[in-house]
């Protein structure tokens, strides 16, 4: 157990420190809506990693073919493709990253938070994590590891539980902050907010280039029999 939690916690990083999802939350904090939009995000961003999660465990927890070495084989390749692909993308972006303070822009889909319903929010957590290049291929590798290690159910349900907190902690942090500070916390949440949309494109870049080292190496050892 604690050698999976240990093998999950790079992808659950690679989730958290994702800047679009944080700055987005942030964002709607300091929308008409603050509390309603923020908590709806939140919400949405846990509660489709835990039902994607929990189905596939109670489909797939246990099926033999999780275990099969043909489906680890497939699995390993694919796992190592998508790691060279996080590292060549990881790398564009770090090259590309903007050198000027003015050339950096807040996405204009980001801005259009401050006046998005509540059912529209639901959409954008669910894009964060269903239809996102970077995130799902994530989430869906953790899966497959808790799925792997063939744990009792309750155990498989705790893994999952340790692995959406770690992966959801930058999310929920600034609607605690907020919460807890009121306006005092508005200065420092746009500060992390400024920073982020400045930095963006290289923190994406450093997360995906180790994400695609640790998925590299980690499957190409299992690949090598070590």
């Amino acid at each position: 157990m604690i050698r999976l939690l240990i093998s999950l916690v790079p992808m659950a990083l690679g989730l958290a420190l994702s800047p679009v999802p944080i700055i987005a939350v942030i964002l709607m904090l300091f929308s008409r809506r603050a509390k309603v939009n923020a908590s709806l995000f939140a919400a949405t961003w846990v509660l489709s990693m835990a039902v994607l999660g929990s189905l596939a465990i109670f489909v797939l927890g246990d099926n033999e073919f999780v275990e099969q070495d043909t489906t680890k084989t497939g699995g390993s390749i694919a796992a190592l493709i998508f790691g060279a692909l996080f590292l060549a993308y990881g790398a564009f972006l770090w090259l590309r990253r903007p050198r000027q303070q003015d050339a950096v822009k807040t996405p204009r889909w980001l801005e259009l938070l401050d006046d998005i319903p509540p059912y529209l929010v639901v959409g954008v957590g669910l894009t964060g994590v269903l239809f996102n290049a970077k995130n799902l291929p994530l989430f869906l590798a953790a899966v497959r590891r808790i799925l792997a290690a063939d744990l009792p159910l309750i155990d498989s349900f705790i893994a999952l539980a340790i692995f959406i907190a770690l992966a959801s902690v930058t999310v929920v942090t600034p609607i605690v902050l907020f919460l807890a500070g009121g306006e005092r916390m508005h200065a420092r949440l746009e500060r992390m907010r400024a920073w982020l949309t400045r930095y963006n494109e290289a923190i994406l870049g450093v997360v995906f280039m180790i994400m695609g080292a640790v998925l590299v190496l980690d499957n190409a050892a299992a690949l090598a029999g070590f």
